[in-house]
């Protein structure tokens, strides 16, 4: 009874993202929304990152969208708005917001840097959705994860390995 193998890659980590979106979607699927538009930009962002311009828009866009969620209900306050006229998806804070924005500002500098190499898609949303580390940290630079992410990985675990993990 040993552990049934799958060399497809691709399937490993589509699991691996679906669970993660699932998990982040309990929370809220608009937020769930932010955090793809935001995977997806600073993907494409990556492309062209060697160029400082492309680099400082991704960390403006990246603080950009932090300070909106963090701070527009107390600037609405501070300038007597109240907070009846603002949307209501800006009045709660998405999920780990902080951690996935800081985490995707050092994946741009690390392609900036030349330290890596832009992933596909599939990997870069798995390295930042990934939900054991989206929630509780800390910040894993994608230099220390990516080859862990690109080797192929089993599907399945043994029965006893996981009525283990189960029960404890």
């Amino acid at each position: 009874m040993g552990a049934a193998q799958c060399g497809r890659r691709s399937l490993s980590l589509i699991i691996i993202c679906v669970a993660s979106a699932i998990f982040y979607a309990f929370y809220s699927a608009w937020h769930l929304l932010l955090l793809g538009c935001m995977l997806t930009v600073n993907w494409l962002l990556a492309k062209h990152v060697t160029k400082n311009r492309y680099l400082i828009l991704g960390i403006c866009i990246n603080l950009g969208v932090l300070l909106l969620f963090k701070y527009s209900a107390f600037i609405a306050w501070q300038f007597g708005i109240g907070s009846s006229a603002l949307p209501a998806w800006l009045l709660t804070l998405p999920l780990a917001i902080s951690f996935y924005t800081f985490h995707q500002i050092s994946f741009l500098v690390d392609v900036s840097r030349g330290k890596v190499k832009r992933p596909d898609i599939l990997t870069y949303t798995t390295y930042i959705l990934l939900f054991p580390q989206l929630i509780a940290g800390p910040i894993v630079r994608y230099s220390e994860i990516g080859g862990q992410l690109r080797r192929r990985m089993p599907i399945f675990v043994e029965h006893r390995l996981f009525r283990i993990g189960f029960i404890f």
